[in-house]
């Protein structure tokens, strides 16, 4: 084996003696093909980042242990899934950040399971076999300035899970939407199975699907987005379901935007669901919205 294959661990395992304390090396280099990128993620110790260059051509897990790592792919680095059966990349760990990728292949390119919790920061996640982000069994993501893009579906938070998407704080005053586009049937963002999630400053356009579709007793904040030219509805809120447009605090506040019809309504709500908020100028080519007769409406005054 070469020197520089075994490069990444030595780094880790190398530390400098400051007043009578070991203090371990913050940052590990890992060039990929020849350097194994789960073989540095496994050796990391907390508050380790891993600068990673070239194409890793493996599906990584961050395991439960793990905590305050940070992936860095330095804006040009790729991680291609080859098992398609697994994440490209699958989360376990807290306080994970995960940035400056290309990530693509694999069941998903990014999965945060059993209480996972990260931050997913300016990636561009495509070409998966079914999810281009999933935040699954209680688990908890920040997803901010990504192009998310060529996938099933772009994002989905389920089981019990919530998500930060496109802002981390209401009252951020640089929020990083992301680009949620060119998915599939299941649509640009999907809160399903008693999930939360509040979306602000992002572009969720010709997809597949609906742009949002919030179902199954979850609850979304749907603010100050770009929603439109989706196949589907630009909204869709069903299964005792509901859905807050704008009228949040700071970003969550002023309501969405269509520039190019969605396909189907603005808006759709059905079964024991609930729309409030403002209107703003969400529509689509079937009008600005449907609510069936079980639906609580309570959105002010729209205009197109």
């Amino acid at each position: 084996m070469s020197i520089r294959r075994l490069l990444p661990i030595a780094v880790m395992a190398v530390g400098i003696v400051l007043q009578g304390r070991i203090v371990r090396a913050q940052t590990v280099m890992v060039d990929c093909p020849g350097d194994r990128l789960q073989a540095a993620v496994d050796a990391a110790r907390p508050g380790v980042t891993i600068l990673v260059r070239g194409v890793c051509a493996e599906n990584v897990v961050i395991p439960d242990e793990a905590a305050r790592i940070t992936l860095d792919g330095q804006g040009s680095a790729t991680i291609r899934g080859p098992n398609p059966a697994a994440a490209t990349i699958q989360v376990f760990g807290r306080g994970i950040t995960i940035r400056g990728f290309t990530i693509t292949g694999g069941s998903a390119g990014v999965l945060l399971f059993r209480g996972g919790t990260a931050i997913i920061d300016r990636n561009t996640i495509q070409n998966t076999n079914s999810y281009g982000i999933a935040v699954a069994q209680h688990s908890y993501a920040v997803i901010i300035g990504n192009t998310i893009q060529s996938n099933p579906v772009g994002i989905v938070v389920q089981e019990g899970s919530s998500a930060r998407i496109g802002v981390q704080n209401p009252d951020d005053r640089t929020p990083r939407g992301n680009v949620i586009r060119n998915n599939g049937v299941d649509g640009g963002v999907r809160i399903n199975q008693n999930s939360s999630a509040r979306l602000a400053m992002n572009i969720i356009s010709d997809n597949a699907g609906p742009g949002v579709s919030v179902l199954g007793a979850s609850f979304a904040v749907v603010s100050s987005n770009r929603i439109d030219g989706n196949a589907g509805d630009g909204v869709t809120v069903t299964q005792n379901s509901a859905v807050q447009l704008g009228g949040d605090l700071g970003v969550l506040g002023p309501p969405n935007e269509t520039n190019v019809l969605n396909r189907g309504l603005g808006i759709s709500c059905s079964l024991n669901s609930s729309a409030s908020g403002r209107m703003g100028t969400l529509y689509g080519a079937k009008g600005s919205l449907d609510f069936n007769s079980s639906c609580a409406y309570a959105l002010e005054r729209h205009q197109r």
